[in-house]
Parts: C-alpha cells; sequence; structure tokens
C-alpha cells in the first residue's frame, strides 16, 4: 500500500510540473514574439478570449484578432495560472492602458506593460513544440523482495 501511495504522489507531482512548463514555455514564446515597445493603450470593441503567459502575464485576444500581451504587477502571479475569468478594469469605456487595471480573482493588479503580439508566428512556435516527441520516461523499478511490509 505504501508503495502505491508513493507512486501516485510521485505521478501528481510530475503532473503539475509537466503542466507549469508548458505555461511557461508559452509565455516565454508570447513574450518573444511581442513588439519591442509597449503601447501606452489600447482600442478594443470586445474582448475575444485570454490566456495565462507564464507567472506575470496574460494574453488578450480583442476583435479583428489582435493579441497584446499584459504583463502584470504583484500580486496577480499568484493566482493568474488558476484563474477562471479576468477583468479589465479601466477608466474609459473600451480602452486599456498602462494606469488601468487587471482583477484575478479578488485581487487587482496594476499593467505594466501593453505589447502587440505576432499570434502567427506564436502558434507556429507552440505548435512546433507540441509536435515534438516527449522525452523518455526512465523506467521504476520496485523490489518487493526488500520491502520488509512490518509498517
Amino acid at each position: 500500500m505504501r508503495n502505491v501511495l508513493i507512486f501516485l504522489i510521485a505521478f501528481v507531482l510530475v503532473g503539475c510540473a509537466g503542466s507549469a512548463t508548458r505555461e511557461g514555455r508559452s509565455g516565454e514564446i508570447y513574450l518573444r514574439h511581442a513588439s519591442e515597445e509597449s503601447t501606452s493603450s489600447v482600442l478594443y470593441g470586445s474582448i475575444r478570449g485570454w490566456r495565462p503567459a507564464g507567472d506575470d502575464a496574460v494574453l488578450i485576444e480583442f476583435n479583428r484578432n489582435r493579441y497584446y500581451l499584459f504583463e502584470l504587477g504583484a500580486p496577480c502571479s499568484t493566482e493568474i495560472q488558476f484563474a477562471r475569468s479576468i477583468a479589465l478594469v479601466t477608466s474609459t469605456r473600451q480602452r486599456v492602458d498602462q494606469f488601468d487595471r487587471i482583477r484575478v480573482g479578488d485581487r487587482t493588479c496594476r499593467i505594466l506593460a501593453i505589447r502587440e503580439v505576432d499570434f502567427e508566428a506564436a502558434r507556429a512556435e507552440l505548435d512546433a513544440l507540441r509536435a515534438q516527441p516527449a522525452p523518455a520516461r526512465e523506467a521504476v523499478e520496485t523490489n518487493q523482495a526488500e520491502d520488509s511490509g512490518g509498517t
């Protein structure tokens, strides 16, 4: 029973680490395909979707397939990976700028930078990354004979 429990804990930890690594990689890819300069504001008609981009950024898709990377200040870095929704807290209707904030869960974070992303290039790189075969896992051997079974 103890071996099964250890195996299950190890399996869950590997799964969590893989998910965090995947989110971190996608954040790096979006950042790599983001414009060099931060824009001061974005006019938008509607928000079509969003996704976490690493620990301290979020990628937001606006109408007409325009994607922007919003780099966030603390405390959202601990919340963004687990958020089910976000909200733009703006002072002007259908315009977001660096003086505005993003609400993640019950926390509100300052926008540090807004950068346009070449999403087609980022998606191509992400697809290529997913197409690579997963690294081989080492076989785990257990020796039942050595286990005393006393506990």
